[in-house]
């Protein structure tokens, strides 16, 4: 008992130490010039939320960004939504570890996400990068919860994740759809669900709240779709040579940095 006590008190410490140091690594490169791919962000996000939230097929940075440009238009500031999501999915892949295997598996996992090189890029970019990776965290770990206590109260937050993820980036959906097929596989075979009834109850529960977690960027991409379908038809007919889509990349406004660089 005082052995466990102790080596909880240890790995506490030790995670606090590990996100701490994430962090500063993170924070070193907030205030450097905008990426160019940053700078479509700005161009969408510096304008009305209308224009953030209608911008591409994945919303959810440019709204944050938006968020953020409220209160400043400061590089920093602009990147903060996304520094803190990759400093949290320190902290979440953590948990992932001890959960699956053990507290010390969970620090090696977050100190080597701590000091990934690409992880602080991607966390010091005003772009979705930061919010997959997180999304895909919080996926796995509602997953590993749900299987392992059999207990429901974990499946919404598989569908915040779900949800959170294909706001992000519409390419999320490949690791939720690997995620759904071996919990659903799951349903089939574990001995701790006894019985068909029970069985169907807790997949079709999972199922349900698979397809929440879907519905808001099915819901977001459905006015898109006929537009998309009329362009691509433009572009495959006459005159499809004059097409311009500049405004793609250029977006309502122009950009303005809030430094020189």
């Amino acid at each position: 008992m005082g052995r466990h006590l102790v080596e909880t008190r240890w790995a506490a410490v030790a995670i606090v130490v590990i996100v701490v140091a994430g962090a500063v690594l993170r924070a070193l490169f907030l205030g450097v010039c905008l990426t160019n791919d940053e700078t479509i962000t700005y161009d969408w996000s510096s304008g009305s939320l209308r224009g953030a939230v209608q911008s591409q097929y994945y919303p959810l940075a440019n709204v944050l960004a938006w968020c953020a440009l409220q209160i400043s238009h400061a590089e920093p500031v602009m990147r903060l939504p996304a520094f803190l999501a990759g400093v949290f999915s320190i902290l979440a892949i953590y948990w992932l570890g001890k959960n699956v295997f053990s507290a010390p598996a969970g620090l090696v996992c977050a100190a080597l996400l701590a000091v990934s090189t690409f992880h602080i890029q991607h966390s010091d970019n005003a772009r979705y990068y930061s919010y997959v990776m997180l999304a895909v965290i919080l996926s796995m770990l509602a997953i590993e919860r749900y299987t392992s206590t059999v207990k429901v109260r974990w499946l919404p937050g598989w569908s915040a994740g779900v949800a959170l993820g294909e706001l992000s980036h519409p390419f999320f959906l490949l690791g939720a759809a690997g995620l759904s097929i071996g919990a659903g596989l799951w349903h089939l075979v574990t001995p701790r669900l006894k019985g068909i009834p029970r069985r169907a109850l807790y997949l079709g529960l999972f199922c349900v709240l698979t397809a929440a977690g879907l519905a808001p960027i099915l819901a977001y991409m459905a006015p898109k779709l006929l537009p998309a379908a009329e362009i691509a038809a433009r572009a495959a007919g006459p005159g499809a040579a004059k097409t311009s889509y500049t405004h793609i990349r250029t977006g309502p406004s122009g950009f303005r940095p809030s430094s020189p660089c």
